[in-house]
């Protein structure tokens, strides 16, 4: 599914329910393939950004976690790197363009901003 952006002085007052997630460079597809199938269980609105990043809309997943959306980004690096070794660094914001900014300013090896 497509996630739309929205303009930038829409997101003035919205609760953050984008995240944006960055794998390690260079990740094995089959690897890449299990994060998105572990983010596919965190929300059904998944948008794979090949090779090795993903977008999640977090709004129905709130509901039904009940939880808040820093705690979905920590829930997520915990299930990646458990089983799969792997370190995610998840950007979360109300807008495509400010998760993703969020995302990249996170330090190697992973973290939630």
């Amino acid at each position: 599914m497509r996630i739309a952006e929205k303009s930038a002085g829409a997101d003035a007052g919205r609760v953050p329910t984008v995240m944006h997630v960055r794998c390690p460079d260079r990740l094995r597809e089959d690897i890449y393939r299990q994060v998105l199938e572990l983010l596919a269980d965190l929300s059904p609105v998944v948008q794979a950004l090949p090779p090795t990043a993903a977008l999640v809309e977090l709004k129905g997943a709130l509901r039904y976690h009940g939880s808040e959306v820093h705690r979905l980004g920590e829930v997520l690096r915990v299930r990646t790197l458990t089983p799969l070794g792997v370190d995610v660094r998840v950007g979360i914001g109300p807008s495509i363009t400010v998760a993703a900014t969020a995302s990249a300013q996170v330090g190697q090896p992973g973290g939630v901003r």
